[in-house]
């Protein structure tokens, strides 16, 4: 069974559905996002929630980052943390 917990809700899917509530706390203005999990039915959801983020996030004033912007598999070998 496949389920969403409110961890993962309120801290990944919240900015994306409710990007009113993105605050800008001091002088922190880049955010990395990662969207490298989620296994190997669920990376392409994975990135398409990281581009909204993205463009939330750019549209509040902030710099964002993602450690991968093309659709396909995750591995560890292609991880952009190996790279």
């Amino acid at each position: 069974m496949k389920f969403i917990t409110l961890l993962i809700l309120s801290l990944i899917l919240d900015p994306v559905l409710r990007p009113a509530k993105i605050k800008v706390r001091g002088a922190h203005t880049t955010v990395v996002i990662d969207p490298g999990a989620g296994g190997d039915d669920q990376t392409d959801l994975t990135l398409k929630v990281a581009l909204k983020l993205r463009e939330n996030l750019q549209n509040h004033g902030l710099k964002s980052v993602l450690t991968r912007e093309e659709k396909g598999e995750v591995t560890i070998a292609t991880s952009p943390a190996r790279q």
